[in-house]
Parts: structure tokens; C-alpha cells; sequence
């Protein structure tokens, strides 16, 4: 099963790897970079797409078509895999455009999370007011083109890698979350116009 995304956060690698007969999410302890540790693992439905991490509880982004968001109580590594720990949003037609899109990226920006997927509205905010359970995105726009591979917020911003080969690079301004809007783009055409973006940081 391949490894598909990964966070660092407080001394502990975050890991997610393809849905398999195994377990999909891990905490390994790296204060000893050499010899990981492993504290714990848990079985997930979907492939986890993105992982991010913020206080006690780890954020991934998943094909999981009923829990496109899932939410892990992180505090205890060693009890991540009690069914109380994990908490999920169903993304619909009513409340995202779309019932059957999966989720690509995750990022923070301050107590909020964005969340790109490919198709219906791809571009969600969740106000993380309570962590466990955001609830219905607060805001959300269906004005990226392509399909996303990436999001990073920063300050008002938030930057999206895309497949679309003229508009690699969009640009979305968050300041008001309930109402984020795409306000550049750029097409990077240096040496191939028709090379997808993958990734950003």
C-alpha cells in the first residue's frame, strides 16, 4: 500500500497510506530521527489525501465519499484507534455542490481549515471554533478550474496547485471566510505548457 501523505507536528510524523487490509493513518515518535517510534495506528475508510495537524487533533482530507473530512483526537497516540477518537463531515450536494468528489488538499489559515476536492465547489473553509466537529463549511466558491492537487494558505491567501495548463497556479483571497473569491491566476508555461502543478508549500 503506497504512502500518501504526511505531517510533522510536536517532535511526531503524521503518516497516511493507500486504503489496504492494514491500518491507513500512523504517529511515529521522530525526537530520535534516526528511529522512529511507532505510537499508534488506526484504520480509516478512503485514501487520507492530506493530514494537517493543529492542537490535539489531526485533520485528513479523504476519498471517503460519506467522511470527506475525518478528525482524530491526536492527544493520546496510543488510543487513536478507539472509535470515540474519530469524528467526521460528510460532504453532500446541499452543503458542498457535490456528494461524490474527493478531497485533495487540507490547509490552516489561523482557526480555519480549507479544503480543495475535485469537483462541486472545490474550494471550502471550516471555522474550527469547535476542533472535533467543524460542521458545515462556513464558506465555499466552485471558481477553481482543473483539478487541485494542493492548497496553501497564507495571511488573506490561500494558493492552489491545479492540473488546469493555463492556469496552473490560482490565487484565492480569504480575509472573509464566508465568502472567498479567485482573484489571479498564472500559467506557468516554462519548458512544458501542458504539465500539470502537483504540489506547492
Amino acid at each position: 500500500s503506497d504512502g500518501r501523505s504526511i505531517a510533522f507536528a510536536n517532535n511526531k510524523i503524521y503518516f497516511g497510506r493507500d486504503n489496504s487490509g492494514g491500518s491507513e493513518f500512523y504517529i511515529f515518535d521522530v525526537s530520535a530521527p534516526a528511529t522512529p517510534l511507532l505510537l499508534g495506528r488506526r484504520d480509516l475508510d478512503g485514501n487520507p489525501s492530506s493530514i494537517v495537524i493543529k492542537g490535539n487533533y489531526a485533520y485528513i482530507a479523504s476519498t471517503d465519499n460519506s467522511q470527506e473530512l475525518q478528525i482524530i483526537d491526536i492527544s493520546n497516540p496510543a488510543t487513536i484507534d478507539q472509535a470515540s477518537k474519530l469524528t467526521s463531515v460528510n460532504l453532500t450536494n446541499e452543503n458542498s455542490g457535490d456528494n461524490n468528489a474527493n478531497a485533495i488538499g487540507l490547509s490552516l489559515s489561523g482557526n480555519y481549515l480549507i479544503m480543495v476536492r475535485d469537483a462541486g465547489d472545490e474550494f471550502l473553509i471550516f471555522d474550527l471554533a469547535n476542533p472535533s466537529n467543524p460542521g458545515n463549511p462556513v464558506g465555499r466558491t466552485g471558481s477553481l478550474s482543473g483539478n487541485p492537487n494542493g492548497v496553501v494558505a497564507l495571511g488573506n491567501y490561500a494558493y492552489v496547485a491545479s492540473t488546469n495548463n493555463g492556469e496552473e497556479l490560482q490565487v484565492f483571497d480569504v480575509s472573509n471566510k464566508t465568502s472567498p473569491s479567485r482573484v489571479a491566476t498564472l500559467n506557468i508555461n516554462s519548458g512544458d505548457n501542458d504539465a500539470n502543478a502537483l504540489s506547492l508549500a
